[in-house]
């Protein structure tokens, strides 16, 4: 049995070692009509998981959100990437949930994402104990062909140095030691391989690299919303060539918006309403108020009444004014304090 999980765990090891010796868009390519030579099978049945989180900015900045978007590689063989490769990221799973401990903390300075705006599928709730066991079982999966092997995951993300570090943090969970992760692809290393520039130094922005395809995104800083579009730029930047010809000839290589009568923002609209239709994860609950604490209904429809005893005693009216907003162990004064709550 040792031997046979040894033998398991060298396959993994070998197409990693594989995968070392190619960029990360020839990589991404491979599973868009565009094959390895002499590629490890094993790669044809791979995964690509993206993961993104949001944190409150104020110590000890706990993580309020995670996003997860799937996608099938063994489906990406299948299928030509269409106009815009629609065909493909109409197939993306998008998933949105907000950290029950914390869901109430939510960033008010200049540019914050609104957690309340997911506009990938349905919004849930969990506990870290559940994102847990749900990020174990992501990354944990098996294939029965290949003797119950491990299934490889590739790691989508933008900016990826410190995310391994924050999912230990946040949900106690290393992910490279589970030994599925056979390649991680960073947008922001495709965007440089595509010879696209961001305007604020040698590294683009989501925001930027969203908006040189043409398209507008909204509520950024959600982690849903920031990471589907992270995995449709891992998608459209390393075959941009491919599917925009033109763009090799236009100034800084920027692709059309319009082709064969379709604009890419049609492509993303049409994502967006296919994902709003998609059933909720089986982990997590759909319902969860961070006002009154019930799983009966969701914030916007609570009337609960709740006071904070921390506001009502404050000195300063406006504040005041605020503590039958929130009940006392969420009040944002205490979080600030270090007090538990």
């Amino acid at each position: 049995m040792a031997t046979h999980t040894r033998e398991l765990g060298e396959l993994i090891a070998q197409l990693t070692t594989f995968l070392s010796h190619h960029s990360e868009s020839t990589v991404m390519r491979h599973f868009l009509g565009m094959p390895l030579p002499e590629a490890p099978s094993l790669l044809n049945h791979a995964i690509l998981v993206g993961i993104d989180t949001e944190w409150w900015e104020k110590d000890p900045k706990p993580t309020t959100e995670i996003g997860i978007v799937e996608l099938d590689a063994s489906y990406l063989q299948r299928q030509a990437p269409g106009v815009h490769a629609e065909n493909i990221l109409t197939k993306m799973r998008v998933s949105h949930a907000r950290v029950i401990p914390y869901a109430h903390l939510v960033n008010r300075f200049k540019g914050h994402g609104d957690p309340e705006q997911f506009d990938f599928g349905q919004t849930v709730f969990a506990t870290p104990t559940e994102l847990q066991m749900m990020l174990i079982q992501k990354f944990s999966g098996r294939l029965g062909q290949y003797g119950n092997s491990l299934r490889p995951v590739i790691f989508v993300g933008h900016a990826v140095k410190n995310d391994f570090e924050k999912l230990q943090e946040s949900f106690g969970i290393n992910l490279p030691n589970i030994g599925s992760i056979i390649k991680v692809i960073d947008t922001q290393s495709l965007a440089k391989e595509a010879r696209i520039h961001g305007t604020r130094g040698p590294n683009i922005s989501l925001k930027e690299l969203v908006e040189f395809f043409n398209i507008k995104p909204v509520n950024l800083h959600s982690a849903g919303n920031d990471v589907a579009y992270t995995m449709m730029m891992a998608i459209l930047a390393p075959i941009k060539n491919k599917l925009y010809p033109a763009a090799t000839t236009a100034f800084r290589g920027k692709p059309p918006a319009l082709v064969k009568g379709r604009h890419i923002q049609a492509t993303v609209d049409n994502v967006m309403r296919i994902r709003k239709f998609t059933p909720t994860p089986t982990w997590g609950r759909r319902l969860f108020c961070i006002r009154c604490d019930m799983d009966s209904h969701v914030r916007p429809d609570c009337y609960s009444y709740v006071t904070c005893q921390i506001c009502i005693a404050h000195q300063d009216p406006m504040v005041r004014k605020y503590a039958w907003t929130h009940k006392t162990n969420k009040c944002i004064r205490q979080e600030t304090s270090g007090e538990s709550g």
